[in-house]
């Protein structure tokens, strides 16, 4: 649906105060006090629980810079520039860490959960899942990264927590650290008719869970190389027909941006060699075989932490292999930006 002039007009102010957040010390510092916070606490995100009958069982629970402070006083120092409400009076939104022995309190005074990262990933809308996920790979980065990787000296922290500099200026074209992303490549493969679907199985899955190959794309690969080099690698199969469906933002086990693709077999290229060294297992589904799985999680998330038949599933709601199933049941869409 196109925008309206008035989006358009007030997404580009945010685009454009959201560079300013990142880059101005001043107007960053001036920001924090009329922010709203998205809280963690041993990497987990504080949520509210939806009412019943909710598409999604959480949301992020919001806590505004005066709610924060007492919790934690040096929170302006603590942290990151996470985005801009999408808003007439573009709040600026910020991730912070609070301290393990405050967890408890806050939950109490809140009426909010500090919940595990994966659950609350498939527990949240879209928008909400790549807030968290946004906010989780900011924090751990701003967290965990503290010396130049060139030099070994501390960095020092802009105020926006989303780009450090190294305290002896070491390499003054590289001096700048900014936090990194690790591009992925994620497939729905097809039989050369199209009228199958190529599902795998890790080892670490929940028991019953198929879902599509993917797999972290090498220095000076493009991104048909990728896909076409996994694929032969972990089922033996070739491919052609490369076709880039969706993105998203995913934070584990690292940051990655997983590129959604669909790839269809050559022709006399659709029986499996499997590594085991990779996969437990690697089959081919059918329409109803797939729609029967997809059935089973979203009447049920609850099979994929106690399924103690091992049917079919397939991811959940919240990650991209769940909506690249999905739409290859229901008319088949290549390309989605």
């Amino acid at each position: 649906m196109p925008w309206s002039l008035t989006r358009m007009a007030r997404y580009v102010q945010q685009c454009k105060y959201l560079q300013q957040l990142k880059e101005n010390d001043d107007l960053c510092s001036k920001a924090f006090e009329k922010g709203s916070y998205l809280l963690f606490s041993q990497e987990k995100p504080l949520l509210t629980r939806k009412e019943p009958g909710s598409p999604f069982q959480n949301v992020i629970s919001w806590r505004t810079f005066n709610e924060v402070e007492p919790f934690h006083p040096t929170v302006k120092q603590s942290s990151v520039v996470l985005g801009v409400a999408d808003e007439a009076d573009m709040t600026p939104l910020f991730v912070c860490s609070v301290p393990v022995e405050k967890e408890k309190e806050i939950e109490s005074t809140y009426n909010s959960t500090f919940l595990d990262m994966r659950r609350a990933l498939f527990s949240l809308s879209d928008d909400d899942n790549q807030l968290v996920s946004r906010g989780y790979s900011m924090s751990a980065w701003d967290e965990n990264i503290k010396f130049c990787s060139y030099c070994g000296s501390s960095l020092e922290r802009k105020i926006s927590g989303c780009s450090k500099v190294c305290s002896q200026k070491c390499n003054p074209q590289k001096m700048t650290h900014y936090p990194q992303i690790h591009p992925v490549a994620i497939t729905r493969v097809l039989n050369h008719s199209q009228d199958k679907i190529l599902l795998v199985r890790q080892p670490r899955h929940p028991k019953g869970m198929y879902s599509c190959i993917a797999g972290f794309m090498e220095p000076g690969e493009t991104l048909n190389d990728n896909i076409r080099r996994e694929i032969a690698e972990e089922v033996g199969i070739v491919v052609e027909k490369v076709e880039y469906f969706q993105s998203q933002a995913w934070p584990l086990p690292q940051p990655s941006l997983m590129m959604a693709c669909t790839a269809v077999a050559m022709a006399g290229s659709e029986t499996m060699d499997i590594d085991k060294e990779e996969l437990e297992d690697a089959k081919w589904f059918t329409k109803d075989e797939v729609q029967a799985a997809l059935t089973r999680v979203v009447k049920n998330p609850k099979i994929l932490r106690d399924n103690e038949k091992g049917e079919l599933v397939i991811p959940p709601h919240g990650a991209i292999a769940h909506e690249l199933v999905k739409n290859w049941l229901n008319q088949y869409t290549p390309t989605k930006l």
